[in-house]
């Protein structure tokens, strides 16, 4: 008898036993399933997950006034962490727990201490090294991309069916701390945004005549490669309030813009990056999950990846784009279900938020590109840029593998306080 399927409430282990099961009684529902995971193959799972993804009675440091460093454990019991991996109560619990602590392979007579022991505490062990090893393979396809293939690459398609992989599941907390949100966003018909243009005394007329033509979406023959279009592919870039509209365009002084304002002409799909950043993490229960460490891995260079994206196009530098753009035309056209654009932070004006519109999927092979966009009457407006203002942060030389590299100083702080955990004051 066991745990089968259709009882299972995380879904990371409900997918094993549906894969590896085998017929037999369930104890919660007390029916003969097809799919069921005895009770000693269920605590053989949960021993190997707890005994490779926790640390036992974990030490922390701290001062006292004395000026003495003192440590003392902390975690959960080993029932909190059962409880908490399989995400619900079940009817034989107590059972469950003796079996795992039966697992414990270990010899006393040769001085062995079991993993798991009266009154222990276990906690997590933090994933250290996993964005590197992400970016790491993230540079790789950029030069993959860059000197060998374009499309149909399998190992970049890999990279993105990993890391998008149940994105539409994925949730973060609201700005009010209260309710949670989904990472994918569905923006109402209606909804307007901005775009801007700068332009030259002679386009003037032209402006005026004809808004939408002009300072809407770019013709082919015109377009310029950008973050997720590369030469020649058009993609609508719009942002979600004028000053971000105007800065993305980053004009130089005396330069004229003008902006206009657009509406969606129906409701939208888009993949809200800045959420993406804030994802929440997966409880313990993902630890049941056969690639449980690919999982977090994945999730960790998430919050790093919208940071990347955001980097402005560099004149001569497009070619450090073509993951991006690689990105953005997965996203559209291979995920499933696929969307309708993108929504990540502006670098050029803090708290501004950009938003890309892929053309509408049915009409590619059209001569011109068309976007679910219209023009809102009587918004254009003209800005003349009078100064420019620049922020610098500093940035400290350190060691690394290709010589030295330069991080921020917040970054040396981080990095200073993560390597010295003592520091920390009681």
């Amino acid at each position: 008898m066991g745990l089968c399927s259709d009882c299972t409430r995380n879904v990371h282990l409900r997918a094993r036993i549906e894969a590896e099961g085998l017929r037999a009684q369930c104890k919660e529902c007390q029916q003969l399933k097809q799919n069921v995971f005895e009770i000693s193959r269920l605590a053989e799972i949960i021993s190997d997950a707890i005994q490779r993804n926790f640390e036992v009675n974990p030490q922390e440091y701290f001062f006292h006034d004395d000026d003495q460093d003192y440590t003392q454990p902390y975690g959960d019991s080993l029932e909190v962490v059962v409880s908490e991996m399989l995400e619900q109560d079940v009817s034989f619990f107590d059972e469950l727990l003796k079996e795992i602590i039966d697992t414990d392979d270990y010899w006393p007579p040769d001085g062995e201490v079991g993993f798991f022991g009266v009154g222990d505490l276990y906690a997590p062990v933090e994933l250290r090294g996993t964005r590197d090893h992400f970016t790491l393979h993230w540079r790789n396809l950029m030069s993959e991309l860059k000197h060998k293939r374009r499309f149909f690459s399998e190992s970049v398609r890999a990279l993105f069916e990993l890391l998008f992989k149940d994105v539409d599941k994925a949730q973060t907390w609201k700005e009010d701390a209260q309710t949670i949100q989904n990472v994918v966003e569905s923006v109402a018909q209606g909804m307007r945004v901005y775009r801007g243009r700068i332009i030259e005394q002679s386009d003037l007329q032209n402006v005026l005549n004809d808004p939408f033509k002009e300072v809407g979406p770019t013709p082919r023959h015109k377009a310029r490669p950008g973050r997720m279009s590369p030469e020649g592919v058009v993609a609508l870039y719009c942002a979600m309030d004028e000053a971000t509209a105007i800065a993305e365009l980053r004009p130089a002084i005396g330069n004229t813009i003008a902006v206009v304002s657009l509406s969606f002409t129906r409701s939208l799909r888009l993949l809200n990056f800045e959420r993406l950043e804030q994802v929440l993490e997966e409880g313990w229960g993902v630890f049941l999950a056969e690639d449980s460490a690919s999982i977090r891995s994945a999730r960790g260079f998430l919050r790093k990846l919208h940071d990347l994206i955001s980097q402005p196009v560099v004149p001569g530098h497009e070619a450090d784009y073509l993951i991006t753009q690689t990105m953005a035309e997965y996203l559209a056209h291979v995920h499933e279900p696929q969307f309708d654009g993108i929504i990540f932070k502006s670098v050029q004006h803090a708290g501004g938020m950009n938003i890309v519109v892929f053309p509408e999927k049915d009409l590619l092979d059209d001569l011109a590109d068309t976007f679910p966009v219209g023009y809102v009457p009587e918004s254009l407006k003209f800005h003349q840029a009078e100064r420019v203002v620049y922020h610098h942060s500093y940035m400290k030389p350190v060691p690394s593998k290709d010589g030295v590299k330069l991080i921020s100083e917040e970054h040396w702080v981080q990095l200073s306080s993560i390597a010295q955990p003592w520091a920390r004051q009681g």
